[in-house]
């Protein structure tokens, strides 16, 4: 009705027309989909963004795979313009960013841009998984799935492959300066690598060389294809030294003080005639004239050689062996080139060259010839 001051007025009939009834979900991942549902004949769906979301005749919305945002759907009826409108959420289904593929018994992180979620690992026997951290860690040579579901309940899944370690490492790992020493593994398709080639290389074939005196290097062998890595420390070890003042001993039971460092290794020698060794003090005793070669092991089975000549020994001392106060008495020795000396001055003295005793007071005095090398007789 519409009505004037003076009274007057015209009417008209209106028709209120009851709006489309439709229902549907709140919020949807982006990449999802969900049914919406309308109970109107004739009405229509839409919606007002459908690079976020789209929707069909039959009401199935589709979110996008790359866009996030809030929609609105709308559920028209044409022949009267009344409509349904329900708001849409598209909640972001991030993408996990990180390595595809992890050894065994290592670990490494992934990540995406919505924070809050939560990882898991679809076999745990392959890799698991810091539920908030990220961080994967291969347990077996396996394929696994790992999934993030976000604080909006939004989930994103990516396969990871644990890849298998090589073989173990095979081999002596000690060598000595100067040495070569060969490593192997059953696995193919790696390659090897020292961490300090100062210290030790390797080449292709596994087979290491000692660079250094001494010290200590990672062996690394690698899978080409995975990057998985199996390690081994080489130790490199000196050289014996030896510290002995003299290389020489004589004949018939004469002894020779060998050292050498490091201490607590092991003495030995080639020739058995000329002299013999004890193996753990290095004391020489000799035999008969001659050479031998001396061997001494170090603990870490490092050798060092040292040859030794065994000298004989002055022939017999010759000569009467007792004198009178006040008078004299000559020695001899064949063997040329010695010299003479006596234990006690008092008792006697001894010419050095000529051996021509001179007998003092009563007593026992030691008479020594002795050659150049050392070696020597004595006479009582």
């Amino acid at each position: 009705t519409y009505s004037l001051p003076s009274g007057c007025y015209t009417t008209k009939s209106i028709q209120v027309v009851a709006a489309p009834v439709a229902t549907g979900v709140s919020a949807i991942c982006q990449g999802g989909s969900a049914v919406f549902t309308g109970s109107t004949p004739g009405a229509v769906w839409s919606s007002n963004a459908p690079a976020i979301a789209s929707v069909n005749a039959s009401g199935v919305v589709t979110a996008s795979t790359t866009n996030s945002g809030v929609v609105t759907i709308n559920y028209t009826l044409g022949s009267t313009g009344c409509s349904a409108s329900l708001p849409l959420t598209v909640n972001p289904a991030p993408a996990i960013t990180g390595a595809a593929g992890v050894c065994v018994g290592s670990s490494t992180t992934l990540s995406t841009s919505v924070s809050g979620g939560t990882w898991t690992s679809g076999n745990t026997i392959a890799a698991t998984i810091g539920a908030t951290s990220g961080v994967v860690t291969g347990v077996n040579a396996a394929n696994t799935t790992i999934s993030y579901t976000t604080p909006a309940g939004c989930v994103t899944t990516r396969s990871l492959v644990v890849n298998a370690l090589p073989g173990v490492i095979n081999g002596t790992a000690s060598v000595c300066e100067g040495g070569v020493t060969s490593l192997f593994v059953a696995s193919t398709a790696g390659v090897w690598s020292s961490s300090n080639p100062a210290i030790a290389s390797i080449d292709e074939a596994g087979e290491v060389t000692a660079v250094a005196t001494s010290g200590t290097a990672t062996i690394s062998y690698t899978i080409v294809s995975s990057g998985c890595t199996r390690t081994r420390e080489v130790t490199v070890n000196p050289l014996p030294v030896f510290t002995s003042t003299g290389v020489t001993a004589c004949a018939g039971g004469g002894t020779l003080a060998m050292a050498a460092t490091p201490v607590g290794g092991l003495w030995s020698i080639n020739n058995l005639v000329v002299a013999s060794i004890n193996s753990s003090t290095g004391l020489v005793t000799g035999q008969v004239q001659g050479n031998a070669t001396i061997t001494y092991s170090s603990p870490a089975g490092c050798v060092a050689t040292q040859v030794v000549s065994v000298n004989p020994l002055p022939n017999s001392i010759g000569g009467v062996a007792t004198v009178c106060e006040g008078f004299t008495t000559t020695l001899t020795n064949t063997t040329p080139g010695g010299l003479w000396s006596t234990s006690d001055a008092g008792v006697a003295d001894v010419d050095v060259t000529t051996g021509l005793v001179m007998g003092n007071t009563a007593g026992t005095a030691v008479i020594t010839y002795t050659l150049g090398s050392g070696c020597y007789r004595t006479r009582i």
